[in-house]
């Protein structure tokens, strides 16, 4: 199988980073006019400045990373978003998809999960509740940030699952 990766999207992160800068200006703009300032609003102005200067700068920096996102090989998936290193075919049982808001996942069904559950970081394992929560599975691939086809990647490990799991067990979820 070829080795495939998938990158943060350019376009997306060149998105977020201008109009996060176009809000900053906003932000700079109400802090420097004198109507805010009469009117006690140079607060909003400070706030916009500081959430929408994080936001450009994450923004940037996702845009310069240039370390693969999500690799999917003969060997299993790796996504660096999850943290837990690479998941190898042998421990994934299936995969189903998801989305909220626009955004896909692919949920993973893992063999043993909380041998998996226990690699997180600490402030990581306190989100499997939450995607729980969400009728999310406790580690989901995040599309989100990607141009990945989620229908296509979905379809390619659910069929490694079927290679790599036991015979006669149904592994498959529908597509989206």
């Amino acid at each position: 199988m070829e080795r495939i990766i998938i990158n943060n999207s350019r376009v997306r992160f060149i998105l977020l980073t201008v109009l996060s800068l176009a809000f900053v200006g906003i932000g700079v703009m109400l802090v420097t006019s004198a109507s805010a300032s009469r009117a006690g609003n140079t607060w909003k102005g400070w706030l916009a400045i500081v959430f929408f200067g994080a936001c450009a700068a994450v923004g940037a920096w996702q845009l310069f990373d240039r370390r693969p996102r999500l690799v999917i090989d003969d060997e299993g998936v790796f996504d660096r978003t999850l943290k837990v290193g690479r998941i190898p075919w042998s421990a994934i049982a299936g995969a189903t998809p998801q989305s909220i808001l626009g955004n896909h996942f692919i949920a993973l069904d893992l063999r043993n999960e909380e041998e998996w559950i226990a690699r997180l970081p600490k402030p990581y394992r306190s989100m499997v509740k939450g995607n729980e929560a969400l009728g999310f599975a406790k580690l989901n691939l995040n599309l989100s940030g990607t141009d990945a086809k989620p229908a296509e990647l979905l379809a390619l490990i659910q069929y490694k699952c079927a290679q790599h799991g036991p015979p006669g067990t149904p592994r498959v979820g529908p597509l989206i």
